[in-house]
């Protein structure tokens, strides 16, 4: 059995057997020490999760999304704090975009959204746009 373990974005730990995620523990309420150590405990085969089970495929799209999208949001921050939008400063920007696309188009592929849906609703956000911004 292959397990490894993962401290992901606000020190919640992903939990893996066999490239499974089995569970996900919130440790944001606890120091990185805390997430080290439930790796490390979850590595060496001593870390046993209450109601531990695999992670349905939905589950997984919706906090693979969530994830995704902090991230996006982290680089969107960083590029602010810069005061640039250079080429040479967006590849990350461009990255961070990319994965999120992925996940919209996986949501599409599970049937949760078809793409006129989403068209619908670009439409209807570009009209807010005009009213609230200048994009």
């Amino acid at each position: 059995m292959n397990r490894h373990a993962e401290i992901q974005f606000n020190n919640q730990v992903h939990l893996y057997e066999n490239d499974t995620i089995m569970n996900i523990v919130d440790a944001s309420q606890h120091s990185i020490h805390y997430a080290q150590d439930i790796v490390e405990k979850w590595n060496n085969h001593n870390y046993f999760p209450k109601r531990m089970r695999p992670l349905e495929v939905n589950q997984q799209l919706l906090i693979i999304t969530m994830e995704e999208c902090g991230e996006l949001i982290q680089e969107c921050s960083k590029l602010l704090r810069k005061s640039t939008l250079s080429p040479e400063e967006t590849d990350n920007l461009k990255k961070e975009l990319g994965d999120v696309y992925t996940m919209i188009n996986l949501f599409q592929e599970y049937d949760h959204v078809s793409f006129t849906e989403l068209e619908e609703r670009e439409t209807v956000k570009r009209e807010k746009l005009k009213q609230w911004s200048d994009l």
